[in-house]
């Protein structure tokens, strides 16, 4: 996981996580400052070992150890270079930024503000657990790959850069029956690729973790803060591309199976949809296998 070109911000020791500078360290247990309480609003010619289709399988601690399998030809790669917005500073694989939804949203500046009153809850476990959780294995098996990976809290450097901006969050409701995942490209789409990425994700979302695609993405979703620089200063540079990912209701017993019990289904998911997206040129890759 790389650092940010940012100097007000640094990575919190041996984490590689790009946290705000006046923070000294990270604790992944829960406690009263990241509680968030309240229901919250809410190529490369590779592919990822997908799984299969049928219902959402219980957990498992070898499943996802595969990483790479044999070759799948898919387009050439669907992002150009022309529309990689990472500074030019030596690297040659695409940077990918992981923001974890709602992670640190206590340390956030006072024009987001309200980020400290908002995010789900469910199964015991706040949005910010679920979200940081998922990055960090979605960063694990980016990296594995060769890309450069940055794990973002909720307040997210000014007028930040990179090949691909991945907002992960995890939805909660009322009404325990409702699931499945939803990603939304922002309003205003200066980069024009977005929505197309939107496509690639969903798809290898759905056939990573068997859970179903809701399509009502809100104008919420779509004017999300992070996305906005016309309106917060603590948001990503425009030519950068970007979604929002609800991953699963954690009110739900269904999606807690997968994001709660079983993270690493997300995980592939979304690195399988960032391979296909923004290839790494490689000339004759190996499959390989990690423990996660």
């Amino acid at each position: 996981m790389g650092l940010s070109r940012n100097a007000s911000w640094r990575p919190a020791v041996g984490l590689g996580l790009l946290v705000p500078a006046i923070a000294v360290s990270v604790s992944f247990a829960p406690d009263a400052r990241n509680a968030e309480p309240g229901p919250g609003l809410s190529a490369s010619a590779w592919d990822l070992l997908p799984h299969s289709a049928g219902p959402a399988p219980s957990p498992s601690a070898t499943d996802a150890s595969a990483i790479l399998v044999s070759p799948t030809p898919v387009a050439p790669g669907l992002l150009p270079a022309s529309f990689r917005t990472a500074p030019d500073d030596g690297r040659t694989a695409p940077l990918i930024a992981l923001q974890a939804g709602h992670w640190l949203s206590s340390e956030a500046p006072a024009e987001l503000r309200r980020l400290q009153y908002n995010g789900t809850t469910g199964g015991g476990k706040s949005e910010w657990e679920v979200t940081l959780e998922i990055a960090q294995r979605t960063a694990r098996l980016l990296e594995e790959q060769g890309y450069v990976v940055e794990i973002l809290p909720a307040t997210v450097p000014p007028q930040y850069t990179a090949d691909l901006f991945i907002a992960i969050h995890a939805d909660g409701n009322n009404a325990s029956s409702v699931s499945g995942f939803t990603i939304g490209a922002p309003r205003r789409d200066v980069t024009r690729r977005a929505a197309q990425f939107v496509e690639v994700l969903a798809d290898s979302y759905a056939e990573a973790t068997s859970l179903r695609r809701r399509t009502n993405v809100t104008r919420r979703m779509q004017n999300y803060y992070a996305f906005n620089s016309r309106r917060f200063d603590h948001a990503i540079d425009p030519m950068t591309v970007a979604v929002i990912i609800e991953t699963g209701f954690l009110t739900n017993p269904g999606d807690r199976a997968v994001i709660v019990d079983n993270q690493d289904l997300s995980a592939r998911g979304i690195a399988n949809a960032v391979v296909r997206f923004v290839p790494i040129p490689q000339a004759e890759p190996s499959p390989i296998t990690v423990g996660l």
